[in-house]
């Protein structure tokens, strides 16, 4: 079975409409590829005979890339066209949803940051974006700092689900592509320069991707 994988730098080329991925097909090839193959009843010294063929491995691996790059292709067309459909496009009694593009800036820290009491809440049953989403839908007014390693390359291929949660689930990867346009500079000379790259209206878009990523009402 061949695996047409979308391609995430081409972008603005794309025909197809990637918003209106089905989410229910997506949660189920999602629980395909998590699913691994079942212990033997009859346990041996060594597991040889449960290692995956080679090709099988890399078969998964494209079509998890596949799957990835098609959700993270209808956030950019949303922030594109700047709008969307929630819970999903085929699902009844949608609701079209408005998306404000995200906007970029440099500016150079003036002064050092006070020392003060910090306040400091470990959560173990949410992620950084469900927090974030929270605060924002009670109008707390929210910033997730985003920390690169200097030299650090784009993650692309989207294969590393957890360092790519801020593709999948938000519109930041459309501030990454037009940072340069925005600022009128290369975002790596600025940061070299010692200066922070404030980024707003980053918005949340998505749940979670083995529920099908479903469309979620806005959160900035």
């Amino acid at each position: 079975k061949a695996v047409v994988i979308p391609d995430v730098t081409k972008w603005r080329d794309e025909i197809r409409d990637w918003r209106k991925l089905n989410c229910e097909a997506t949660a189920e090839e999602w629980q395909e590829l998590q699913e691994s193959a079942p212990a033997p009843k009859t346990p041996r010294l060594y597991s040889t005979h449960l290692r995956s063929d080679v090709e099988v491995i890399q078969q998964r691996q494209m079509r998890m890339e596949g799957l990835l790059n098609a959700v993270v292709l209808g956030n950019l067309q949303a922030c594109e066209e700047g709008t969307y459909w929630t819970p999903s496009f085929t699902a009844r009694g949608r609701s079209s949803q408005p998306v404000r593009c995200p906007l970029s800036s440099a500016f150079a820290p003036r002064r050092a940051a006070k020392a003060a009491p910090a306040r400091v809440e470990v959560v173990h049953d949410q992620d950084m974006l469900q927090i974030c989403r929270t605060c924002a839908l009670r109008g707390q007014r929210t910033a997730l700092v985003h920390l690169v390693p200097n030299g650090e390359e784009r993650a692309l291929p989207l294969r590393e689900l957890r360092d790519c949660q801020l593709y999948l689930r938000t519109s930041y990867l459309h501030a990454l592509n037009e940072m340069p346009r925005q600022m009128h500079q290369d975002p790596k000379e600025v940061l070299k320069d010692g200066c922070i790259i404030h980024t707003a209206h980053v918005t949340i878009l998505r749940g979670d991707l083995k529920e099908g990523a479903p469309w979620t009402v806005p959160a900035e």
